[in-house]
């Protein structure tokens, strides 16, 4: 009867949670926000019905076979500044560990996310020129542009647009074409491309929302509080899966290491940006003996899941009855 009790057990699945942003955006269509009031309702939840632990307890049970049911790991990409004004103190209140992926560069350069960026120059400029190319090296984008003026403040549509629907303006699509354009580019060419951009634009859009990431301070703040920890996610956030194996391990190994400088802490679990890898990036994991990998896939972790490979779920702007009906059909 004990050994059957222990199979049950080791069978259980972990449901592991990808936030991104704790804050209210007028336009956001990757759903990568949650408004904090959302938030507080999906924590409360949790921390009445679930066992909430943090990836490095998930990663021992995982290890040694054994993984409770009903448990629930928190994570956070991008290292938002919103993660520390808005989603640390909630987490503090309902004592919910949490796993804070970052990406170095932009703490350090304390600029826009690149996406955030485009987004703003697209959606929210009044005015967009006949005319858009830009160009770096041999990648060259152009589109004429038939819609150039819109009011976004009266056009409702574009607040509840979410990228893999249909477009309900021009600028939609063109803004999903030029990510797909950029979002394969390292870092230094796609500043060249939003700056050509910018340049086209008369009256590029002004920040609406503080979209920077926190700051070292900050981070560093963050983590000396023992329910948190800090995780790779690489420098500049590229897409792996495009770059060259030494690219790869270049941005993941550096990230790494900025951090545990940074945090005097050893940081040794990574999630992909954009949930995109390959054979080479498994191998660099692999190679570098970075214990844990998180990638982008809807599904649950338990003993048998590749260690490399491990599933999220991306929450959602949901109140606390539709979080709980979402958590029961993914822990199904």
């Amino acid at each position: 009867m004990f050994n059957l009790l222990k199979s049950f057990q080791s069978k259980s699945d972990v449901v592991v949670l990808m936030y991104h942003r704790v804050t209210d955006l007028a336009i956001d269509p990757w759903q990568l926000a949650v408004t904090p009031e959302q938030f507080e309702g999906q924590l409360k939840l949790l921390n009445k019905k679930y066992r909430v632990v943090s990836v490095e307890e998930l990663l021992h049970h995982y290890h040694r076979g054994k993984i409770k049911s009903k448990t629930v790991c928190l994570t956070f990409d991008d290292g938002y500044l919103d993660n520390y004004l808005e989603a640390k103190p909630l987490l503090e209140k309902y004592n919910c560990a949490a796993t804070f992926f970052i990406a170095t560069y932009y703490i350090k350069a304390q600029i826009g996310f690149w996406w955030d960026e485009l987004l703003k120059l697209i959606m929210f400029s009044p005015e967009l020129p006949k005319d858009i190319t830009i160009h770096v090296h041999q990648n060259k984008f152009h589109r004429r542009i038939k819609e150039q003026r819109i009011n976004v403040e009266k056009n409702q549509e574009l607040k509840y647009w979410v990228w893999n629907q249909a477009y309900p303006t021009e600028r939609c699509e063109i803004y999903m074409a030029l990510w797909a354009f950029l979002q394969p580019l390292p870092i230094h060419e796609i500043l060249i491309c939003l700056a050509q951009l910018t340049d086209l634009i008369n009256q590029p859009a002004k920040l609406l929302q503080d979209e920077r990431a926190m700051t070292h301070a900050q981070l560093k703040n963050l983590a000396a509080n023992p329910l948190f920890q800090a995780g790779i996610h690489t420098i500049t956030h590229p897409a792996l899966a495009c770059h060259s194996k030494f690219e790869q391990e270049q941005e993941l190994l550096k990230c790494k290491v900025e951090l545990e400088t940074l945090l005097n802490q050893n940081i040794n679990i990574a999630a992909y940006p954009y949930g995109n890898f390959n054979d080479d990036t498994l191998q660099v994991m692999k190679e570098n003996q970075i214990s844990a990998g998180f990638t982008t896939k809807a599904q649950t972790v338990n003993c048998d899941s590749n260690i490399h490979q491990l599933g999220r779920f991306h929450v959602t702007n949901q109140n606390q009855s539709e979080f709980e009906q979402q958590l029961k059909l993914w822990f199904k």
